[in-house]
């Protein structure tokens, strides 16, 4: 009876043209009825029309349906699983000719040739600073001789996420339908093509969660081998779930890789379908994590904001934000231009601020580094605030370390509250990502013995909001 009535509502709203409510009455109905009850594929059709996150959910579920056993629905998975080309024609070294190909992984995601798959591994297809030849196709699991074209529909670099579209339509669709973080210590499965070698799989287990690897988001850290061409890759849990996509290895570095975990590849994935460059919103300043738990604002973008330095960020649209990745995907969400209510501590007092949501800029530092002042911009990314006491501002300038933030680049370079520092040398160089600061440190804790310091620091922080 209940079954007539979940198939009842699906027959309706397919009626009106809502395919995604339409799809998940029909499973509900299949629930509800006899379990052994066949999926009908013919659904699929109404479903790739929706294209929200519950429409590519129910598309995996359609597309395959649950299999019995791991090594069934390993071998299954692989043949959604291709290998990505960019051709980039020839590199010249010593006077000779060699050819420059990047090879990735990538995996279907919608039954009409959809894949996903990293923006690293197509980034020349649609970076408009590159001005050399390249062309993209993918060589599908079952003709893994040919070479099929394929195009970049949408891409966010910050994200290090691609929608690629072939006309080679591979017979197995994976759901984007987990949201869970797999537990520390849990096995998981990497599939893809590592330098090349197609249709390899490999194991370990998840070491870590919450890495920052990433402009935005957290990342699995995994100890399943990965090499040069399985980035893109599905990363899979042992019932065959897909928990993540691959997306970097550390080379030198044994066991140290990592994976975009399901919570973000799903917010995400479904606005790439749009076509172009993925814009992000933010709000334009960074946060640290006190020792107490919260949030605090260690940087501010140059522009017009009610934020100041040190305030705590308590809640956004009253959500609690209780560390930087939940206030990244509560900003990650809303519409660009929409105003997110910031609550936030400020001298003891709560109050709470309209701030308006604009598009992230790329790469903010290194935008910042032509706009915003030397003592700011050393501040910012070192993870300190600090107060001029005499001399010049800048190169040349002497400091008070006024806040060092735990775990920050200072905090990790000896510095300490009421440190005084001279501002030698700033270098930032935005080719390679880096800036060089030479400083000289006086520590009252440790008699005022002076030492000098060279750092290197990354211009990409992971800790905008």
């Amino acid at each position: 009876r209940l079954m007539a009535v979940y198939r009842g509502m699906a027959e309706k709203f397919k009626a009106e043209g809502l395919y995604a409510p339409a799809v998940f009455n029909y499973l509900r109905s299949l629930a509800a009825g006899n379990a052994a009850q066949p999926l009908d594929p013919s659904w699929l059709s109404y479903v790739k029309e929706a294209r929200d996150e519950g429409s590519l959910e129910a598309i995996g579920i359609l597309s395959h349906g649950q299999d019995k056993d791991q090594e069934t629905f390993i071998r299954s998975a692989m043949t959604g699983v291709v290998t990505v080309y960019v051709d980039k024609g020839l590199k010249i070294e010593g006077g000779r000719g060699y050819p420059d190909r990047v090879v990735g992984s990538a995996f279907q995601i919608d039954p009409s040739g959809y894949y996903l798959t990293n923006y690293h591994v197509i980034a020349s297809e649609v970076d408009p600073e590159y001005e050399g030849y390249s062309r993209l196709s993918i060589r599908p699991f079952l003709h893994p001789e040919a070479r099929v074209p394929a195009k970049v529909v949408g891409w966010s670099e910050a994200l290090d996420l691609a929608l690629i579209k072939s006309q080679e339509i591979s017979s197995y669709t994976f759901s984007l339908s987990a949201e869970r973080i797999p537990a520390k210590g849990e096995r998981v499965y990497a599939l893809g093509s590592p330098i090349g070698l197609k249709s390899s799989v490999s194991s370990g287990i998840v070491s870590a969660s919450g890495r920052k690897i990433l402009p935005r988001g957290e990342a699995l850290q995994i100890d399943a081998p990965v090499n040069p061409g399985s980035s893109g890759g599905p990363l899979i849990d042992a019932k065959g779930a897909l928990v993540g996509i691959v997306f970097a290895g550390l080379s030198g570095f044994q066991g140290l890789n990592f994976a975009m975990p399901m919570p973000w590849v799903r917010s995400f994935a479904i606005r790439l379908f749009k076509g172009g460059e993925l814009s992000l919103p933010w709000l334009g300043f960074t946060v640290a994590k006190t020792l107490s738990g919260s949030l605090e604002v260690d940087y501010i973008f140059p522009s017009k904001t009610a934020v100041m330095l040190q305030d705590r960020i308590v809640a956004i649209d009253g959500m609690e934000v209780p560390d930087l990745d939940a206030a990244q995907r509560i900003i990650s969400n809303k519409p660009l231009q929409s105003l997110a209510a910031v609550t936030l501590s400020r001298n003891g007092k709560l109050m709470t601020i309209l701030h308006r949501c604009t598009s992230q800029i790329s790469k903010p530092f290194e935008a910042a580094v032509k706009s915003d002042t030397i003592e700011n911009l050393v501040a910012g990314l070192m993870g300190m605030r600090i107060e001029h006491i005499r001399g010049p501002r800048g190169t040349g300038g002497t400091y008070k370390a006024s806040v060092v933030w735990p775990g920050k680049t200072a905090d990790e370079s000896g510095i300490s509250t009421d440190d005084t520092i001279k501002i030698v040398r700033f270098n930032p160089n935005i080719k390679i990502g880096i800036a060089v600061l030479d400083f000289i440190q006086k520590s009252p804790a440790k008699g005022y013995l002076e030492k000098t310091i060279r750092v290197g620091i990354r211009l990409d922080s992971p800790n905008f909001l």
